[in-house]
């Protein structure tokens, strides 16, 4: 894994807000996505800290909270060790989200205005051009946005702090288990489509089942 100082600027270039903890974070979390590091694989926080040109500071936080969140395995001497692949833990996230999406997205069909739909529809525009052009790390992007808005419309809070808490451990899943299919599969889009146009009429039978679907397939 080759990092540079550069990737910092622009990850606060995107977020001005974004504190460097949460860049390197970040940083370490999209090279775990796209399966730049694999599991079993060391990292070392002075070898990130000097290719990044920062402090170990940073580092240490950044390898606590992807500890926290299962991705690595914290070893003596400042080190760390990628997580493998746990198939529990995997279908656990998938029950998990089935459960969560399938309630928030029916909440959120009753909440659906014009404005919200825009958006969604904005997300699939950029999940269909990511799929088209088999770009697998903008897709998994882009599949999280669109769900985690859905999720965000149905106005329950407690059901966005539960998505919140599975997300990035579903998006490391996804990338793993689903999308290498997905990005060979004729029939993907067609899904989205469905279900913004059971927003667009409010048509709760015909979300709920498209969401049933949708959510059934990773296992």
């Amino acid at each position: 894994m080759q990092l540079y100082p550069e990737m910092i600027a622009m990850k606060q270039e995107k977020n001005p807000f974004l504190s460097l903890n949460s860049a390197v974070y970040q940083i370490l979390f999209d090279h775990l996505l796209c399966y730049v590091v694999r599991p079993g694989e060391k990292l070392y926080e002075s070898k990130i800290a000097s290719q990044l040109d920062i402090s170990r500071t940073p580092v240490a936080a950044a390898f606590d909270k992807l500890e926290r969140n299962g991705f690595i395995l914290r070893e003596k001497g400042h080190s760390a060790q990628v997580a493998s692949f746990d198939p529990e833990d995997y279908y656990n996230i998938a029950y998990t989200r089935a459960s969560l999406e399938r309630t928030g997205t029916t909440q959120a069909c009753y909440k659906m205005t014009p404005a919200r739909l825009q958006r969604l529809r904005k997300y699939n525009r950029d999940l269909i051009l990511a799929w088209k052009r088999k770009d697998y790390y903008r897709l998994i992007q882009s599949e999280s946005q669109f769900h985690r808005a859905i999720i965000q419309y149905s106005e329950n809070r407690y059901t966005l702090e539960a998505y919140d808490m599975i997300l990035p451990k579903m998006m490391l899943y996804w990338g793993m288990m689903v999308y290498p299919s997905m990005i060979n599969n004729s029939c993907y889009p067609t899904e989205h489509n469905a279900l913004l146009g059971a927003f667009e009429q409010k048509n709760i039978e015909i979300v709920k089942s498209t969401i049933k679907y949708h959510t059934k397939r990773p296992y």
